[in-house]
């Protein structure tokens, strides 16, 4: 079931002056750094874990597209995103399969399962889709969510994938101490459901993430490597964990995050019989 609650705003993309040059990264990162004091429980928790993230993914949406655009979050949670880049004049629509208390009212909103509703847009309705944090949640196979988010997305519009790292070294620690599904191959993943864990039912490799989205889904990838993020501010030893961060930039098993921007196939012309 697909329920959608419209923006009850009007559209940012009117009125206000529009900036000469997207926001830079050290602005989204001062923005999200600070969003978590606002609030309390586990979205606090949330903005404290994943701001490095939301940061970079926000700076490179912002520069990749322009004011007016259309953006698509696929799995917007609270809405944090979609709000920043609404503010930015972009034309933003989240979605979600559980409607969290608290999502702002500046962009459309649908409640929806992105893996068995169909995305009620057009083809080639978007600039931009992101889908960060999503993908390892999926319980039943990614192919035909992704290729929705392909059909929706205009021909060399880009979307942005991120999905924890399956070669990183907290990854292999948690397979050491408990062989969980989230390990298995993506070939079975592909053949069927799995049963849901509480949280990741797949962590993918860089070559898993190609294969899934180029070989399969029809995207062509236009940047795909292991990264890191800024760290958590849950971390009380920043040292420590900066020196991992900047390890991380020599060796996969030191990388928290595989991070892809892929583009839209544009439509193959039919050949003469």
């Amino acid at each position: 079931m697909i329920a959608r609650r419209a923006n009850s705003e009007s559209s940012r993309t009117d009125g206000a002056p529009t900036p000469a040059v997207p926001p830079s990264l050290l602005s989204c990162c001062r923005y999200f750094w600070r969003l978590g004091d606002a609030f309390d429980g586990e979205r606090r928790d949330y903005l404290f874990r994943h701001w490095g993230r939301l940061a970079r993914v926000a700076h490179r949406a912002l520069t990749l597209t322009v004011r007016g655009a259309r953006i698509l979050e696929a799995g917007c949670a609270w809405g944090d995103l979609a709000e920043f880049l609404a503010q930015n004049q972009r034309r933003v629509v989240g979605i979600d399969f559980w409607y969290a208390p608290g999502v702002p009212t500046t962009f459309d909103y649908y409640r929806l399962n992105l893996e068995t509703d169909p995305l009620p847009f057009p083809d080639a309705f978007f600039d931009c889709v992101l889908l960060t944090e999503v993908i390892e949640h999926f319980v039943l196979s990614p192919l035909p969510p992704l290729r929705e988010i392909a059909r929706v997305t205009r021909p060399g519009g880009a979307i942005l994938i991120s999905t924890p790292n399956q070669l990183g070294i907290g990854h292999l620690l948690k397979f050491l101490a408990n062989r969980s599904n989230a390990f298995q191959s993506l070939e079975s993943k592909l053949a069927g459901p799995w049963t849901p864990s509480r949280f990741h039912n797949h962590v993918y490799t860089l070559r898993e993430l190609r294969t899934l989205c180029c070989e399969h889904a029809g995207l062509e990838a236009r940047r795909l490597r292991y990264t890191n993020f800024l760290p958590s501010r849950g971390w009380s030893v920043l040292p420590r964990e900066a020196v991992r961060h900047g390890a991380g930039t020599l060796l996969p098993v030191l990388r928290t995050y595989v991070f892809g921007e892929f583009l839209a196939s544009s439509p193959k012309p039919e050949q003469d019989p």
